[in-house]
Order: C-alpha cells, then sequence, then structure tokens
C-alpha cells in the first residue's frame, strides 16, 4: 500500500495508524458547509458498502492488510480527499495531468480518470466545484461513477442521468451536496455484490466486442479504479488485469463498491516525486491524498 503524504519526500511503509490529511496545494477540500437543501433526496442510501465519510467511525478504523493485492500487482492509496481534475473543460480548466504537483506540497497520486473520446473530451459527465463541465456522451448515464461530496465524503455508485440536477439528486447527502464527479466508468461491484456481465452490456452499455466483462474496455492492460472498502475509500491502479479478474481480486478481497475508469495507451499514473510509470495524455483525472 502507499501510506505517503504529499508532504513526504519518500514513501513510508505500511501503518495502521491514521492521521488527518495535510493541506495540499492542489485545490484542497473546501471546509464543510451543511446545506438542509442539498438534493431533494437523494438516491444513494449511504452505508459502509459505498461511501467513506471523515470523521466517521469507519475512518478510525486501522487500514486493512491488502498485501495479497499487491503481489499480483496493483498499487493500492488509501485515499483521505481526492479532487476530480479535468484539463479540456471550456471553463476555468486544471493544469494537465503531468503538470500536476506532485510529492512535496501536491496530491500524493494523480491518475488519469474516466474514458474520453480522442484523449480529450470526456465520455463521461465531469462535475468540479459543483459546477457541471459536461454530460459526456449518452452511452454514460447510466455507468459507474465517483462522486466527492462537500463534507468531504467519497461515493462510488450507480449514474441516473448525466445533467448535474440527476447527479446531486443520485449521489449528494440530505446535508452535503456532490462537489466533484467523474462518471462513464465500469461499476464491477456495487454494494457488496459482484455486477454482472449481462449489466456491464445491457445497462452500463459496454458493449464493443462481446461486450460486458468481455468488453473492449475490460481488456488486459493497466486500469484505474476507485473503490470503498468497510467505509474507507481507495485509489487502485491495476496492471496487467481484465475487468473480470480485477473483479475477482477486489471481491476477495472484501470490496463492497468499485468502479473502474480508463487505462490502456490514454492512461496517466504518478505518485511521490517520482516520475510517472504511465505517462498517456488523458484529459480526465484524479488527485489523491493519502491516508495513513
Amino acid at each position: 500500500m502507499v501510506y505517503s503524504r504529499a508532504m513526504a519526500q519518500t514513501h513510508q511503509p505500511p501503518s495502521k495508524a491514521t492521521v488527518a490529511p495535510a493541506p495540499s496545494a492542489a485545490r484542497p477540500p473546501p471546509a464543510p458547509q451543511p446545506r438542509g437543501n442539498a438534493a431533494a433526496q437523494s438516491q444513494t442510501r449511504h452505508n459502509d458498502l459505498n461511501t467513506a465519510t471523515p470523521g466517521s467511525e469507519a475512518s478510525r478504523r486501522p487500514l486493512p492488510d491488502l498485501r495479497a493485492l499487491e503481489a499480483k500487482g496493483y498499487r493500492v492509496t488509501p485515499a483521505a480527499g481526492m479532487d476530480v481534475l479535468y484539463s479540456a473543460a471550456k471553463d476555468s480548466p486544471d493544469k494537465p495531468l503531468a503538470q500536476q504537483p506532485v510529492g512535496k506540497g501536491g496530491y500524493d497520486v494523480v491518475s488519469s480518470g474516466t474514458y474520453t473520446v480522442d484523449y480529450v473530451h470526456s465520455a463521461g459527465p465531469v462535475m468540479r466545484d459543483g459546477k457541471l463541465d459536461t454530460q459526456g456522451h449518452e452511452k454514460s448515464a447510466g455507468r459507474g461513477g465517483v462522486a466527492v461530496l462537500e463534507d468531504g465524503s467519497i461515493v462510488v455508485g450507480r449514474g441516473k442521468g448525466r445533467d448535474a440536477a440527476s447527479i446531486q439528486s443520485q449521489f449528494a447527502k440530505k446535508d452535503s451536496k456532490v462537489k466533484d464527479f467523474m462518471g462513464g466508468g465500469a461499476l464491477l461491484i456495487e454494494n457488496g455484490r459482484k455486477v454482472d456481465s449481462a449489466d456491464l452490456r445491457e445497462q452500463q452499455r459496454f458493449d464493443q466486442g462481446k461486450g460486458g466483462l468481455d468488453a473492449q474496455q475490460m481488456r488486459s492492460t493497466h486500469h484505474v479504479l476507485v473503490g470503498i472498502r468497510d467505509g474507507q475509500a481507495f485509489h487502485i491502479l491495476a496492471k496487467a488485469r481484465t475487468g473480470r479478474q480485477i473483479q475477482d481480486d477486489l471481491a476477495a478481497s472484501g470490496f463492497d463498491s468499485v468502479v473502474k475508469f480508463d487505462g490502456g495507451s490514454g492512461g496517466y499514473f504518478r505518485e511521490g516525486a517520482g516520475a510517472a510509470s504511465h505517462a498517456g495524455k488523458n484529459t480526465t483525472g484524479l488527485g489523491v491524498r493519502a491516508r495513513r
């Protein structure tokens, strides 16, 4: 596991201690601002199967032993905070992933995010700082996504629409709106259950080739994922694994909800002060502040 902080020059060994995340120079999370009318009523039943909430009982539990995943080549980062990044936005675009600060004073991990059209325009809906940047492709409406709420909660679940109102209705809490959102991903595990291939093909519309778990997006390569396990959030890089293998591996390791985003030639991954291990030019991304 990665337990290094953005302020550290080198990675620390695995630790079971939990510390408050240090502020990041790259779009730090805002202070919680409770709002009674955040959404008419969220369709997500927030619990430890799909949501990691700062300050909750789950957030204070020891981190799990995930060395079995690491032995299979996974890079696992326990996430204390997360920002959605989009350098192709028309208004206030983020810097390209290769220019995002990583290491001292920046994020612990920067990776690519959801699928894109020609590595430029997001194929899934993207929201940053409460404003919708794009609805993405119409196929993405019922796919998986990750939401970051105003209170810092990280939610993994299934989308039910691409517009801002639908995203808020589906993912917001009663007292905390969605701040950032990235959709268009493949929801592989949902509330403790593996999502079957027919769902991925027919409901989430991963229908290229044979579709479902055998769709083109599920081929063996590196993939970026966000998962919730027992009320704790994790950013994950899978290496040389298929979607089916990833689903089996993460379910066996106790993950309750997992969304898979892009990888392959457009994929990007960089952690600490080191060079990028994958240097694709995807314009969507995730900036992660690690918990340790």
